[in-house]
């Protein structure tokens, strides 16, 4: 099976938004996603999302594609140094979706050799990847590039019981 990649352009974010939402099933509790509930309101927040990162000059869309069809994506974003905060040049990998059956195929592998050559060209001093703990694949996709574990967050979904 031939997979092309290329960047994404605005003409994708209807494509991009399905991949998202088709994945949803897989986010966990854990994840903040969780929290928005229904498809309209990830749709909405999604369209916003993509439509800045597509036009934005410090955020990255790669695509992966089988018979012209987007099959994946991930996104990223670069954070210049700032010296006063001692702040290093940073890339931050925000999401990473591959179509369930285009899945176990090394297109995640490849996402993560061109974020890497990417970050080179950049300039970037350190990647980073916020992962839910129980995404198993995503653990072992990061733990394969030799990141490490540093820190982690708390999170709380407002309206659930807490008794």
């Amino acid at each position: 099976m031939k997979i092309e990649y290329r960047y994404a352009s605005i003409e994708d974010i209807e494509n991009l938004i399905t991949i998202h939402i088709e994945a949803l099933g897989f986010y966990s509790k854990q994840s903040w996603i969780y929290a928005l509930k229904d498809e309209q309101t990830v749709y909405k927040y999604y369209k916003e999302k993509l439509s800045h990162q597509l036009n934005s000059d410090h955020d990255y869309i790669y695509i992966a594609l089988h018979n012209d069809e987007i099959i994946g994506y991930y996104t990223v974003t670069i954070n210049r140094s700032n010296p006063i905060m001692e702040v290093a040049h940073t890339m931050v990998a925000d999401d990473i979706y591959i179509k369930e059956n285009y899945r176990k195929q090394g297109i995640a592998t490849k996402f993560m050799n061109e974020m890497n050559k990417k970050a080179h060209s950049e300039n970037i001093d350190r990647l980073i990847a916020f992962v839910a703990t129980d995404n198993i694949p995503s653990n072992n996709l990061v733990k394969k590039f030799n990141f490490q574990v540093e820190g982690f967050y708390y999170y709380c979904n407002l309206g659930e019981s807490h008794d």
